[in-house]
Parts: C-alpha cells; sequence; structure tokens
C-alpha cells in the first residue's frame, strides 16, 4: 500500500480523539477541529484543564471518552505527545496523525517498536489535497 493510500485509509477513520486541543481559536488545533467537524468526522477534543470551551464539549483525558475511537490526532508538544500515544496504544488504538513539530525521536521509537500507524504531517494542507482529489 502506497503512502498516499495510507493516508486515505487514515481519514476514512470517522471517530477521533484530538489531543492538544487549545483555548485560542488561532491555534492550528481549532483549525484542524473546525474542518473536520465541517467535513462529517466526529472529533473528541481533549484538554485537561477544561471541560468546555465556548460552545465545545472538552475531555480532560482520554479515559473521559465513553465513544468508540479509530485514531488520533496529536498536536502536542512531543513531551506531551508520548503519553498520550501510550495512552491511545492501552486503549486499542493503533492509526495516528501528528501535527509537524509534536513528534520526537523517543515517541517515534515507541511507535515503530510497538507497529503502530502514523503520519507526520501537516494535518490542514493534506486533508485540502485530498478534497481536492
Amino acid at each position: 500500500m502506497t503512502e498516499h493510500e495510507k493516508m486515505i485509509q487514515f481519514w476514512r477513520k470517522r471517530n477521533l480523539a484530538l489531543f492538544g486541543f487549545s483555548r485560542n481559536p488561532g491555534r492550528v488545533s481549532r483549525q484542524v477541529y473546525n474542518l473536520l467537524i465541517s467535513r462529517g468526522y466526529q472529533v473528541y477534543p481533549i484538554n485537561p484543564h477544561t471541560d468546555r470551551i465556548g460552545s465545545i464539549t472538552c475531555y480532560r483525558s482520554l479515559q473521559e471518552i465513553q465513544h468508540e475511537l479509530e485514531g488520533a490526532i496529536i498536536i502536542t508538544n512531543p513531551t506531551i505527545s508520548i503519553e498520550a500515544v501510550k495512552q491511545c496504544h492501552d486503549r486499542g488504538i493503533r492509526d495516528f496523525w501528528f501535527q509537524l513539530n509534536t513528534l520526537d525521536d523517543a515517541v517515534r521509537a515507541y511507535l515503530n517498536g510497538n507497529g503502530l500507524n502514523y503520519f507526520y504531517d501537516c494535518i490542514l494542507m493534506k486533508q485540502h489535497l485530498l478534497q481536492s482529489n
């Protein structure tokens, strides 16, 4: 399977956790959330500091989400990314998308060592390109 085919397969997943959801509407996590919601995805934003941002329900942790999750989007500092990945892996989530600057060698080693699937790229650009094809 090509990288493009794997990417398409990831975006067929409709129920996604979103780690790193920001209170700031200008941050990329908010743009990603809005884009995915507008395209019919069920996105569960995680922010450990609040249970609501505006009208959006947030979850303080992955454990609070009682819905089935098929994948996770990570938009956090790599020191937080590793814990997010471990929590997801413990829950059976095997597919990840990392926004740029959210992945380091320790996270890659964990992903590769456990046979987890991941992409590391600009979500907004890839979603735009997928819709253009």
